[in-house]
Order: structure tokens, then sequence, then C-alpha cells
């Protein structure tokens, strides 16, 4: 019997090859997050437009332009992303990791602004929208610190490429000096 309690208490344990998620995973999962928050103050404030068109203000058009712009951006990102990971599109295009990062920063003040408005007292968006709202901003947030780390990793790792290839032509060089030299 100790035996099995040994087992079970190494199966809980945490494994010395498991680690984090890497900041690109990281990014894209922090996107998905915003993107799903950022369908659901769409789909509520829809819900509201459908219900009551009548009482359909200035904040209910606003929700509406800041949930779908939000969802149709993410979606776009999330598109790029795949298509960059299936090898359909490159990075050193235009969508770098730098431009990326900057969207994200872009969407951060998206959402600033978009959870001032769904916030307000006067708009009648339904609290499960108004807290999913404050779900995209420290969402988008954190996509922006992830968008960074990633830019980061790829720039440490295009560093360490060009480092190899210099000591590699270094060394090429060397040898025609030394060759040049023996003859």
């Amino acid at each position: 019997m100790a035996g099995r309690g040994e087992r079970a208490s190494s199966l809980l344990a945490p494994s010395s090859t498991l680690r984090s998620l890497s900041p690109y995973a990281q990014k894209l999962t922090a996107q998905i997050v915003v993107w799903t928050a950022s369908t659901v103050v769409w789909g509520a404030t829809l819900d509201e437009m459908l219900r009551e068109p009548i009482e359909c203000n200035s904040w209910c058009i606003a929700n509406y332009v800041f949930g779908g712009g939000s969802f149709i951006y993410l979606s776009l990102i999330l598109l790029f992303n795949y298509l960059c990971e299936v090898e359909k599109m490159r990075r050193d295009g235009w969508f770098k990791y730098i431009v990326e990062l900057y969207m994200m920063y872009a969407l951060t003040i998206w959402w600033v602004v978009g959870v001032s408005i769904a916030s307000d007292v006067d708009n009648n968006l339904s609290s499960t929208a108004e807290v999913l709202a404050y779900f995209a901003l420290f969402g988008s947030m954190v996509c922006a610190f992830a968008a960074y780390r990633t830019f980061r990793a790829e720039e440490a790792r295009l560093d360490a490429l060009r480092q190899l290839e210099e000591e590699e032509q270094s060394q090429i060089l060397s040898r025609a000096d030394f060759g040049a030299d023996q003859a």
C-alpha cells in the first residue's frame, strides 16, 4: 500500500519536464480570451438592441461598436498568427512581432474607452457583458505584455543567429587566412 501512495503523490507533484507556456502561447491564449469576451459584449449588446430597439441609444451603439470591432480586429490578428504558423504568411513581411505588439497596445487603448462606456451609469448593458468588458480590458493588457515578451524572445533568437553566423564567417576567414599563409 505504501507504494501506491507514493505513486499517487508523484502523479500530483509537478514534473521536472513541465514548464510554463511560451510567451507566444501566452499571447495567443490571452488573445483568445479577449476575443471571447468581445464576442459576449457584442452579443449582449445585440441582444439588447433586438429586445428593445426603440431604447437603443448612443451607449448601446457604442457597446456594439466596441464589442464587434474588437471581435473583428482580434479575428484578423488570430488569422494572421495562424497563417504565419502554417507558413502561408511570413513574419518578416508586414506582420512582424513589433507590428503585432503595437496592435495589442491599440487594443488596450480601445478597451480602456470601451470599459468606460460599458460601466457608465446610464448604460443599460447587462452586468455579464459589463464584467466581460473588464475581462477584455485586462486581457488586452496581458496580450500587450505577452506580445512584448514574444517580440523580445524573437529578437534574442535573431541576435543569437546573427552572432552564430558571424562566428562561422570568422572561422571560415581564419581558415582561408591560415591556408594562404601555408601556401
